[in-house]
């Protein structure tokens, strides 16, 4: 799992044409209300709530345990973004949190019908398109995708993208090319091990092709990860062995349901 995150890692670039977003705020804003009183439930059962990392410099993360066993965990440290979900499971003192593992995949493509700037600019001929791929929603775009172009004459160009994510196909004027169109575009990321997937274009229309990989859960900070309750003190997880979460003591946080030991 880490060799692959390693390997999607350097397929990453930042992209002004893409807004990044801040993992931890919205995940937080979004999952608190599942919190509930823990007291009917079953093994485990009195573990559930919402803790907090405490006495840590320049790291804040948090790990919530829901009622119905499903985790959710974010961290911000050394200005990276880190989150993982999934199911938890006890067993003697230890909290076993297990990473849900659905695969990355090429989810739609965008046709934008005029060239942008990035495409045309040093290009030594005529575009006739651009393709760009990227995740939108984080900010990024990915390097390595390998793009297949399928004409209507039943001939096919391929290429790979670039550092920016792009790749773009000349307008070929010579009489087997004049007036070709593209009518599909095959992508595969090797990088990711995720194989050719093909989409329809409207070559007559299209110039820019966006073509949108969701990561499913590839982007999980971890795949397991085990963590220590305190008996003494079962308002408190410890995470001893990073693994992929951030070590230190995780305090839960009181709610209206809960009343904590200090």
């Amino acid at each position: 799992m880490q060799c692959i995150l390693n390997k999607i890692k350097d397929a990453m670039n930042f992209s002004r044409l893409f807004k990044p977003c801040t993992f931890a705020v919205a995940l937080f804003a979004q999952f608190m209300p599942v919190l509930g009183q823990a007291t009917d439930m079953n093994v485990g059962s009195s573990l559930v709530g919402h803790y907090s990392l405490k006495g840590a410099r320049e790291a804040a993360a948090d790990i919530i345990l829901q009622v119905d066993h499903h985790f959710k965990y974010a961290a911000m440290y050394g200005g990276t973004d880190a989150q993982a979900d999934g199911a938890w499971s006890v067993t003697g003192n230890q909290v076993y949190l297990n990473a849900d593992q659905s695969p990355p995949y090429f989810s739609e493509i965008q046709q934008i019908d005029q060239l942008d700037s990035d495409f045309t600019k040093g290009a030594q001929e005529p575009v006739l398109m651009g393709l760009v791929a990227g995740t939108p929603k984080i900010g990024m775009r990915w390097k390595d995708v390998e793009v297949d172009f399928k004409f209507s004459n039943g001939k096919i160009r391929s290429a790979k993208t670039g550092s920016s994510g792009q790749v773009f196909l000349a307008d070929r004027q010579t009489p087997d090319w004049k007036g070709v169109e593209v009518t599909e575009i095959g992508l595969a990321f090797p990088t990711i091990e995720l194989e050719r997937k093909w989409f329809k274009v409207d070559g007559k229309k299209t110039k820019i092709v966006v073509a949108i990989l969701e990561l499913g859960k590839l982007s999980q900070a971890f795949k397991t990860a085990a963590v220590s309750v305190d008996s003494n003190k079962p308002n408190q997880l410890i995470v001893e062995d990073e693994g992929g979460i951030v070590k230190g003591t995780y305090v839960r946080t009181a709610t209206d349901n809960q009343k904590e030991e200090r």
